[in-house]
């Protein structure tokens, strides 16, 4: 009988550290709901700089080809003589000429990524409330699921995702079904480094992000 007792009081002993453990991580769950939102709505992003043709004319020489990396002020080609403004460092992109090609004035060479790249995070119309410029976040990339990236909201768009379509939502035409809207959040990255050299991040990997709002 007495082993009895002692096997369910041990029984009771398990159930109350089960319940206190489950209590004390709904609590940390709630506590974190409450301080952090987060989306996996979210990809890198890069600016896109193109360059264009000064002037009409034939291409003599191109010093570069597709995916290459250059620097401020390296030349990128020659129109009838003429050298052509890497603006700045990056790494082309989309390069549509070829050797010997006729170009007409302002028609698109190339495209230009500069080295620094950005999130574009789409959070919930229920979750931006409390956003901010300037707040914390974390950043993992499908890419390198073991690296974790820090950055801050830099900005928040003025209108969801939705009004910037070609056929924005008419909500007066009488069949409008409310649907969670998305609003795209800019947010900065800082540099990663892994043994000494910076990880390279490529436009439209995708990403999950955290953002800190206490």
């Amino acid at each position: 009988m007495k082993i009895k007792i002692i096997g369910i009081q041990k029984a009771y002993a398990g159930v109350g550290l089960l319940l206190a453990c489950s209590l004390v991580g709904y609590f940390y769950w709630e506590r974190w709901e409450k301080t952090h939102v987060g989306t996996d709505d979210a990809q890198v992003e890069s600016d896109m700089i193109p360059i264009v043709a000064p002037q009409a004319g034939r291409i003599l020489q191109l010093h570069v080809k597709d995916h290459q990396p250059v620097k401020k002020g390296d030349i990128l080609l020659e129109i009838d003589g003429i050298p052509l403004k890497a603006p700045m460092e990056g790494t082309l992109s989309k390069l549509a000429i070829a050797l010997g090609q006729t170009v007409q004035e302002e028609q698109l060479l190339v495209q230009l990524l500069p080295p620094m790249r950005f999130i574009l995070a789409n959070f919930k119309e229920t979750q931006v409330g409390r956003m901010h410029p300037g707040q914390k976040a974390e950043i993992h990339i499908d890419a390198y699921p073991e690296a974790l990236w820090e950055g801050r909201v830099e900005s928040i768009s003025p209108a969801t995702g939705a009004r910037f379509s070609l056929l924005p939502p008419d909500n007066a035409t009488g069949n409008f079904v409310k649907v969670v809207q998305r609003v795209p959040v800019k947010i900065a990255l800082l540099p990663l480094r892994r043994q000494g050299v910076e990880i390279p991040l490529r436009a439209g990997l995708s990403a999950e992000v955290t953002v800190k709002i206490e």
